[in-house]
């Protein structure tokens, strides 16, 4: 049973040797936020330890466990070989844990801030499972599906940022630098300027006025939104609900976050975690907060006596693919491999759907940047080309 408790301790470590010795299996432990706490989630410091380090270092540590290397052997040549400052810091505290007793999971935990939550689950069930090289080659097989998905996402937004960011730059420098010096030039002949000039000039003078106190609004508007979700958690989780109804983008985040969900848990089932505990973890490891919470209520109609089938029907879950793997997969005994399946295909799907929005937004974008400045060009030299006629006549 999955049970939310609070206890006063100086820091993670004793909280959780509490917890243990009171009879609990802890999966994780969270810092009550507070004043302290407000500033940092405010602007945030915390180093997180890199995807890609970490994967890698999973890989070489899952290899020698293989070689039949004792733990603590292995985690000491990890940690000579580790060249990322954060992670060796890790490392060597993990190694004086274990050799003063602690298990695997409980040495990794303290650190939980830093690293992934399904990562010491999948610890604590290799461990205790007495499997702990093949857990943790189905996580290295979790996160290099993730990376490589974050890596998709990431180079195909790229392209059309920096091309939008560029874009702005430049209409921003034509309208407040470029085109207020036409302003006086006209002044001086006292030609009647055609409309779509008058327009351009006036759009050009409301920005140079009230771009920075647009500027200063967004940044304001920011801070204040970090400052609501931290004391108002539910607006949070309301954004991220209207998140999924925006058109087309909608659909696309709630293909990723089933696409986590799906490898987690089938990560996690694999390691040999209880149905009702991994839906727990895996919950946590969705980035958004509505599926999350669709994903928790979920977990606890299973822990009453449902199928996760009917579960996930009757917690409002819309994925069709997710639902149909559940069932065959509960069916034939095998929801782990289910679970999987329906992972890749929400990643080919998400990557599928990324490519084609991308192939519509680059030219949406240079189309839309060409008839901006066509109208700036016709706008400033057109009463150009009028005053030139009029002087030769």
């Amino acid at each position: 049973e999955i049970l939310l408790k609070t206890v006063f301790a100086e820091n993670a470590e004793s909280a959780r040797r509490t917890l243990v010795n009171e009879g609990y299996w802890v999966f994780e432990i969270k810092e009550k936020k507070g004043v302290k706490s407000f500033f940092s989630e405010l602007l945030p410091t915390k180093k997180k330890v890199s995807q890609r380090n970490f994967l890698l270092m999973n890989q070489e540590f899952a290899t020698l466990i293989r070689a039949g290397l004792p733990i603590v052997s292995c985690i000491e040549i990890l940690e000579e070989r580790q060249r990322d400052p954060l992670l060796k810091y890790i490392l060597g505290i993990v190694k004086t844990k274990l050799k003063a007793g602690a298990s695997l999971a409980e040495a990794f935990e303290s650190f939980q801030e830093l690293i992934p939550g399904i990562y010491i689950a999948n610890l604590y069930a290799g461990e205790k499972s007495g499997q702990l090289e093949r857990v943790l080659r189905r996580y290295t097989h979790y996160e290099d599906l993730l990376y490589r998905l974050r890596k998709t996402v990431t180079s195909s937004l790229t392209y059309p940022l920096i091309l939008l960011g560029l874009a702005t730059i430049l209409l921003t420098i034509l309208f407040t630098y470029v085109i207020p010096r036409f302003v006086s030039f006209y002044a001086e002949f006292g030609a009647d300027l055609p409309l779509v000039t008058y327009m351009v000039l006036q759009f050009s003078r409301y920005l140079k006025v009230f771009l920075p106190f647009f500027i200063l609004s967004v940044i304001i508007l920011v801070i204040v939104f970090r400052i609501s979700w931290h004391f108002r958690p539910e607006w949070k989780k309301r954004w991220h609900r209207m998140l999924l109804r925006v058109w087309i983008f909608g659909s696309i985040m709630s293909t990723y976050a089933f696409s986590q969900f799906s490898h987690a848990l089938s990560t996690l089932l694999s390691g040999g975690l209880p149905l009702v505990h991994s839906l727990e973890v895996a919950a946590r490891s969705i980035w958004n907060l509505a599926i999350q919470d669709a994903i928790l209520n979920v977990r606890q109609r299973v822990k009453e006596g449902e199928s996760l089938h009917d579960a996930l029907v009757n917690a409002g879950i819309d994925a069709d693919i997710l639902l149909e793997m559940v069932r065959v997969g509960e069916a034939t005994g095998a929801l782990g491999e289910m679970l999987e399946f329906a992972g890749n295909f929400y990643d080919e799907d998400l990557e599928h759907s990324l490519n084609r929005i991308m192939s519509l937004i680059e030219p949406a974008l240079l189309i839309s940047m060409g008839i901006i400045v066509l109208i700036v060009l016709i706008s400033v030299y057109y009463p150009i080309f009028s005053i030139a006629t009029k002087i030769r006549v």
